[in-house]
């Protein structure tokens, strides 16, 4: 993406002079953007570069001074401000500091007829950078998605041309939204298709932000709800790095949309991109049995026992498996109206211990103990039976298993 740096370096931007904020130079552009009203937050997503007119507006050193700070409160990359003029004669020392303080760039011009041609280079210049971008996009999603072996020489070829080490190591991640829909019918209502298809957009664009500025490193694929991320992974940007960063990624979404959550599925890390589907597949896998981890991370390492049951070849085994005992109950609990999976499920977690199950559900012990006694008297079934109870474990992760996953092609 571009960075402000960059326009030090365009041919078609001139009269353009860095005051100060030389430490944020690489903060990435997302799309240039005139100030005509303040605060500015409301307005703005995220990395744009701003061009601040003045008119009507507070102007005094204080007030400029306040500018930067709200530049720098709403994630622009850039502040661009026309002095010379009946608005602003100067950009006050004081207001230069504010700007070397939070590391933003801060840019003066005295040629306001030239603003619109600046902007118009700026956007030609963002388009090829999102046109180059979406060409490195395209190449990844045929390594996740393609079904059809590649060349291996036509494949390195391209990874060269994208400046990737075809011989690399190299993580996959996928970040998503997970309760999206949820989120908008909460705040629009999820049939408006044109807010939700806005509304992501908007999503994506911040998202899109966050990552470029805090992992420039990485490549990414937007997927709708979804952003895929391979990460490559050396001493200088180890995994750590990668999983700490993701997971403040994440906290400020959340913080940008209050009541959304954002949660981040991690495959094993491979070598060579040709084998880096597999991570793809195992950061997905992750997810649909993670979705909800204790962290931010769902990573394919933790996913234990499950690893197994990805690897079984036919789903109706496992149907069959657990025939007779959760799916006997989910029927069964259908004519008695109480919830018997999710009291085995409770007593299963609480490794036996009726009282504290009893608790976790807001049950009395012994309206407890009587459902206990519905659910060995349907299943023909001991329950202090050790291996009866170790069986019953596998059996619900299975039933969760079959109701997260959908079958893989």
């Amino acid at each position: 993406m571009a960075t402000c740096k960059d326009l030090l370096y365009h041919s078609q931007i001139h009269n353009l002079e860095l005051l100060g904020g030389r430490e944020g130079l690489e903060r990435v552009i997302t799309w240039p953007y005139s100030i005509l009203t303040r605060p500015i937050r409301p307005w703005t997503n995220g990395g744009e570069f701003a061009f601040y007119y003045g008119a009507g507006m507070d102007n005094s050193e204080e007030g400029l001074c306040r500018l930067v700070e709200e530049a720098y409160d709403s994630n622009l990359s850039g502040l661009v401000i026309m002095v010379g003029d009946t608005y602003i004669l100067d950009v006050p020392q004081s207001v230069i500091d504010t700007a070397n303080r939070l590391k933003i760039p801060l840019f003066a011009t005295d040629t306001a007829s030239y603003i619109t041609s600046m902007q118009q280079a700026i956007m030609d210049f963002i388009t090829r950078q999102e046109q180059h971008k979406q060409e490195k996009a395209d190449f990844w999603s045929s390594l996740f998605f393609d079904t059809e072996t590649q060349d291996h020489r036509s494949l390195n070829n391209k990874a060269h041309y994208f400046g990737i080490d075809p011989s690399g190591n190299y993580c996959v991640y996928i970040l998503r939204f997970l309760n999206l829909e949820r989120y908008a019918e909460l705040n629009q209502g999820v049939d408006e298709l044109r807010f939700f298809n806005d509304f992501l957009d908007t999503v994506n664009r911040k998202t899109d932000y966050y990552i470029a500025s805090s992992l420039p490193e990485v490549w990414t694929l937007p997927r709708k709800r979804e952003f895929i991320l391979v990460s490559p992974v050396s001493s200088r940007n180890s995994v750590q790095k990668t999983n700490e960063a993701l997971c403040r990624i994440a906290g400020k979404l959340e913080a940008s949309y209050p009541g959304a959550e954002f949660v981040i599925g991690k495959g094993l890390p491979f070598k060579n991109i040709s084998n880096i589907r597999q991570s793809y597949i195992q950061a997905r896998r992750s997810l649909s049995v993670l979705s909800q981890p204790d962290g931010k991370i769902a990573d394919y390492a933790d996913i234990g026992f499950y690893k197994l049951l990805f690897e079984v070849g036919s789903r109706s085994v496992l149907e069959e498996y657990i025939q007779d005992s959760i799916f006997f109950l989910e029927e069964k609990e259908k004519d008695l109206s109480v919830p018997l999976v999710e009291t085995l499920e409770t007593y299963l977690n609480c490794r036996g211990n009726v009282s504290k199950a009893a608790s976790l559900l807001y049950l009395h012990r012994n309206t407890m103990i009587l459902r206990l006694n519905k659910i060995e008297s349907l299943l023909g079934i001991d329950l202090n039976d050790n291996a009866v109870f170790y069986d019953l474990q596998i059996s619900m992760m299975i039933y969760h298993y079959l109701k997260d996953t959908t079958e893989e092609t």
